[in-house]
C-alpha cells in the first residue's frame, strides 16, 4: 500500500484536490460584508466533489463509481 487512498491515484482525485485548494484561496479574497453565505458553500462543493470520488472508487461495483461521477457531473 502507497500510504495515500485510491482517489488520489485517479486524475480526477487530483484535479478535485486543486479545486478545493483553489476554491478556498479564492474565497479568502472575498469581502466579509459580500459573502452572504456563498463562501461556504462554494467550499462544500469542492469537498463534495472530492467526497464523491473517494466513495465511488471505494464502491464493490464498477456501476458504483460510475454513479457517483455523475453525481459530480
Amino acid at each position: 500500500m502507497s500510504g495515500s487512498p485510491d482517489y488520489l491515484d485517479l486524475l480526477a482525485g487530483r484535479k478535485s484536490v486543486e479545486l478545493v485548494e483553489s476554491i478556498c484561496c479564492c474565497t479568502r479574497s472575498i469581502p466579509r460584508e459580500k459573502l452572504c453565505g456563498i463562501m461556504s458553500q462554494m467550499r462544500k462543493a469542492g469537498a463534495s466533489v472530492l467526497c464523491n470520488i473517494a466513495e465511488g472508487q471505494a464502491g464493490n461495483a464498477p456501476w458504483e463509481f460510475r454513479y457517483f461521477l455523475g453525481i459530480i457531473r
